[in-house]
């Protein structure tokens, strides 16, 4: 059946996180049987894990959602691979509160279709139709702030809520890759403004309306402990601010 319906990419469901491995193993397993249907897959299982893995994770967690169908089709993904049976009892629930959510029916849905069942398997083809794709940055932007606590090791890893306040699908242009940026800090004791030089994933792929966190490592502020507000901005666009967020050092 997989081999008859597999077309364009794979988009794999459930997904791990991609910080604990631990919860990924079932992806080998996929690994091995997409060797029988050779096709790019969203499944990864790896020493050294794909850069893009967190931006992945967040997004296949919101299928079967149309804005998170969209923007996986703007990727080349074209299957939908679903395994109940390796769903945790609530993240099942939420797949299927998700689909009961739609103002369209499931049957009735044209850019995400039922192809057919097995004991162990669902697969659904995933289509566009007429949605637009854009790589201008400019349709991105700041989501809701963030507020989190980070120590003051070798330096802070910030997340930023970046948002495409657009009806396009947000798609980063090829090649892709790590971006100059900065991140301007606020705050401290005395209170003190400064800027650090970062770089950074931007999001590869954001359907219209949708949120995606970032994280960014970055040198500690000089200003110490303290709370801070802290901006990330594109580099060669210094008026364009894509993400905030406040954050405490303890």
């Amino acid at each position: 059946m997989a081999q008859s319906f597999f077309r364009g990419a794979i988009a794999e469901l459930p997904v791990g996180k991609a910080s604990n491995p631990l919860t990924n193993f079932h992806e080998a397993d996929r690994l091995l049987l997409n060797s029988y249907a050779p096709h790019p897959t969203t499944s990864c299982y790896n020493s050294f894990p794909s850069p893009y893995a967190d931006q992945m994770s967040q997004l296949l967690k919101r299928l079967p959602r149309s804005s998170a169908v969209a923007a996986l089709h703007a990727l080349g993904v074209e299957t939908l691979t679903v395994y109940p049976e390796l769903f945790g009892p609530r993240s099942w629930d939420h797949f299927q509160a998700v689909w009961a959510s739609d103002s369209v029916a499931p049957e009735d849905r044209k850019d995400l279709r039922l192809l057919g069942t097995s004991d162990t398997l669902q697969i659904y083809r995933l289509s566009a139709g007429g949605q637009e794709i854009t790589a201008d940055a400019g349709v991105l932007t700041p989501g809701d702030s963030e507020v989190q606590q980070v120590r003051d090791d070798s330096g802070v890893s910030v997340r930023f809520r970046v948002q495409n306040n657009s009806d396009q699908v947000y798609r980063e242009d090829i090649p892709l890759g790590y971006r100059e940026g900065f991140l301007t800090w606020q705050g401290g004791v005395p209170e003190r403004r400064e800027r650090s030089k970062v770089r950074f994933l931007m999001p590869v792929v954001l359907g219209p309306g949708e949120a995606i966190s970032l994280a960014v490592r970055s040198e500690s502020p000089r200003g110490g402990p303290g709370t801070y507000g802290v901006s990330l901005v594109l580099g060669g666009t210094p008026d364009r601010i894509l993400g905030e967020s406040i954050v405490e050092i303890p």
